[in-house]
């Protein structure tokens, strides 16, 4: 029998866990209902032996309510634009016609997904809810303009063909101008970016270039079918924008008054834009909120040597100083040597018991054991850890990433030398342990782990004729197994042939002595021990070394507590401070110090917004054939940033995040389509011998009204998005939409 290297507990009470991994081909929701209905077939069996299996975590159950609450909110979106666009064309057939395409580009942006290789997933949805009310632009502006020739007694092909001439270029260019901001993405040296922008630029690429055929295929053949169908004695019912129209008047006056004064609008507009922005810094300046999920898990890591049983006691006085925590459900302790797990399971109406909130929860979890000493709690995964650490703490940073992640600050220390660089971490830790704003302090250190050197003696070997690739091929024999180096195909799947030694001695069993009397022999027959040709050095080396730039880096992570990371002023402060200390710290040779700001993480999204600029200003040069044109249009952007400043501000959302950003990203893309529909018209008229004010009035009278309406379905599309509820997309989702809907409701009155 294997001995016992490991304990489970459920709220004090010995248990057995099973954790099931997914495979990476395999679908999380379908696997956790078929492992739900293999439960539930073993405890009827289990029933007669008092023994119930019960489902203590399953991560599917967050996903799955969170992408409903995605589809939900895309369908109500969705809904709510094709109600917009009753409300203004009060045709029931052009409605049908135009909400064609939201299911004709959702069901073949499927095809864009298969093709790149990304799976249905949270991103991918959410990114669809976005594009959702976009999709109907292009659709609208063809057939009101259609109608509009139509209305003028213009014959249905002669209409159908005219609009068609006119428009094309103008939604073409705006569908590209939306399409190519997710292009800098590609660009972006960081994996976690790329992955959003792949992800979320993918379901909106594919959507709105599928929208952009339907708008010039489609809708002028459906249109072209309805004229042709209609009764010739019936007028068409097309709502002429009226000069007497109270609104329209007021536009008019605006336009005229902008149009005589241009120096002054420019100024007013830049004025409020950047008294916008700096109430904003000022205002809402958190990067990061933390996801309001059921479930806290507490690492705990012991000294090196500590047996399973000391560990065992330690955490069995975690448990108990734990007991009466009133959020808590249950608590799901893993045992091991040298480190624990601790997973806290709260109540389904924890926020109801005492208003508290995930972060104030941690704390009071922190104050009850950080007396148990000699263990070190953390909320993140020691690197040290041989089962918690490493790749894991990617998780976290993507979360970070997302706008859902805790806040977390670090000093990177780097050099050559590991000994002093850790020397070097020590002592940051312990200076960062006398600020009273700092806590939860973790050096990121990989696990240190035996080795064995082998030192050959080449001479020796070339005189006896012992190939190198014989001496590799007994040692992957002494193993208790090891890879043939060939796989196994069945279906889609490959799996590694393992080689596995019998009648030998188990591989728990072999020793160092038994590797020195390895017997190798070279290619005249002769035999020799392995310790006759190689000398043997015992030393420690790390599992895992993480470099940048050639420089080995060992990270320092801390966190501000809760009330210097609600105060702006407060925060400000204290990193300041920081940057004074490690600034007067004493280095050790070969040794650098960088601090690293929560916020520094999102500097690439200056590249990022640079980048975008630069592609919508080309796209609109080549369009227009123009340089000083896409200049005018291009301020649109800035002016668009009031809106979404102000909203952010109004909802209490942070401009330091991830989502933001990307949603500055997307608006940016987006409002220049206005002014794209308004000038390519105001163009055409020119060149039927318009004069210049002239031009631009009649293109603002015949183009105001699909602007709206494309706006109007934007905007209302976006708003149950905006109002999200659920724990990802009201943290990932809401950003987002708040961020497009007030930059789009601005930018479309100006």
């Amino acid at each position: 029998m294997k001995e016992q290297d490991s304990y489970s507990r459920v709220n004090g009470k010995e248990a057995v866990t099973i954790s099931v991994t997914k495979d990476s081909q395999a679908n999380i929701i379908a696997l956790s209902n078929a492992v739900k209905a293999q439960i539930e077939e073993l405890n009827q069996d289990f029933e007669s032996k008092d023994i119930e299996m019960v489902i203590q975590r399953n991560d599917a159950d967050t996903m799955e309510n969170n992408i409903d609450s995605i589809i939900q909110l895309a369908l109500l979106g969705g809904l709510l634009a094709i109600f917009v666009l009753w409300i203004f064309l009060k045709n029931f057939r052009l409605v049908v016609a135009i909400a064609l395409a939201i299911p004709i580009s959702v069901y073949t942006a499927f095809n864009f997904f298969y093709a790149f290789g990304i799976t249905i997933n949270s991103l991918t949805l959410l990114g669809m809810a976005l594009a959702i009310g976009m999709l109907l632009d292009n659709s609208v502006v063809v057939l009101e303009n259609i109608y509009r020739l139509a209305a003028k007694k213009m014959h249905p092909d002669q209409a159908v063909v005219q609009v068609t001439k006119e428009v094309w270029r103008s939604i073409f260019a705006a569908t590209l101008t939306t399409v190519t901001v997710f292009l800098p993405f590609v660009f972006s040296t960081n994996f976690f970016i790329g992955l959003i922008g792949k992800h979320i630029g993918v379901s909106i690429i594919s959507t709105l270039l599928v929208s952009l055929v339907v708008a010039l295929l489609l809708i002028p053949m459906i249109t072209h079918g309805f004229l042709k169908l209609r009764n010739q004695d019936r007028p068409i019912q097309f709502e002429k924008i009226s000069l007497h129209n109270r609104l329209i008047q007021i536009y008019l006056v605006l336009l005229k008054t902008c149009m005589r004064k241009p120096g002054r609008t420019i100024l007013g507009a830049l004025i409020v834009f950047f008294a916008a922005l700096l109430i904003s810094l000022g205002v809402s300046f958190i990067s990061s909120q933390e996801a309001e999920i059921k479930d806290i898990t507490l690492y705990v890591t012991l000294p090196s040597g500590t047996t399973l049983e000391n560990t065992d006691l330690l955490v069995a006085e975690a448990e108990k100083k734990l007991e009466d925590l009133e959020e808590k459900k249950d608590v799901l302790s893993q045992i091991y040597e040298e480190e624990a797990v601790l997973t806290i399971f709260l109540k389904d109406d924890y926020k109801k018991i005492r208003n508290f909130s995930i972060p104030k929860i941690k704390n009071e979890i922190l104050e009850r054991v950080e007396e148990l000493n000699p263990a070190e709690f953390s909320w993140d995964p020691p690197a040290s850890g041989r089962r918690f650490g490493g790749d894991s703490y990617n998780d976290d940073e993507f979360g970070r990433m997302l706008g859902i992640g805790p806040q977390r600050e670090k000093v990177l220390i780097k050099g050559q030398d590991f000994d002093k660089m850790l020397n070097q971490a020590n002592d940051v830790k312990y200076y960062l342990g006398q600020l009273a704003s700092v806590e939860n302090i973790d050096i990121r250190v990989p696990d240190k782990r035996p080795e064995l050197m082998l030192n050959f003696d080449k001479q020796l070997m070339a005189m006896y004729d012992i190939p190198v690739g014989t001496v590799l091929s007994e040692l992957n024999s002494f193993q208790h197994e090891f890879s043939s180096g060939v796989k196994f195909k069945q279906g889609t799947e490959e799996y590694d042939i393992l080689i596995k030694t019998i009648g030998y001695k188990n591989q728990n069993e072999r020793n160092v002595k038994d590797l020195r009397t390895l017997n190798v022999r070279g290619n005249q027959g002769s035999q020799f021990d392995l310790q006759e040709i190689s000398k043997f050095n015992f030393t420690e080396g790390l599992s895992t070394i993480k470099r940048t730039n050639q420089e080995k880096q060992l990270e320092v992570i801390y966190q501000f507590i809760s009330e210097v990371q609600d105060e702006k002023d407060l925060l400000e402060s204290a990193r300041m401070e920081i940057d004074e200390l490690i600034d007067g710290m004493t280095l050790s040779s070969g040794i650098a110090l960088e601090v690293v700001h929560d916020e520094n993480e999102l500097g690439e999204f200056a590249f990022l917004l640079l980048m975008a600029f630069m592609l919508i200003y080309m796209i609109l040069s080549s369009v227009f054939e123009s340089f000083s044109t896409p200049v005018v249009m291009m301020f649109s952007i800035p002016m668009a940033a009031i809106g979404s400043l102000v909203l952010l501000i109004l909802t209490g959302t942070s401009l330091l995040n991830t989502n933001v950003l990307t949603g500055l990203l997307i608006l940016l893309g987006i409002v220049v389509n206005n002014g794209i529909i308004l000038i390519d018209y105001s163009r055409v008229l020119r060149r039927r011998g318009y004069s210049e004010s002239r031009a631009l009035m009649m293109a603002g009278l015949a183009r105001v009204r699909p602007i709206l309406i494309t706006a109007i379905t934007t905007i209302i599309a976006l708003i149950p998005l905006a109002l999200g509820k659920a724990e990802y997309v009201a943290l990932i989702g809401v950003p987002f939409a708040i961020t497009i809907i007030g930059g789009l409701t601005v930018s479309t009155l100006l």
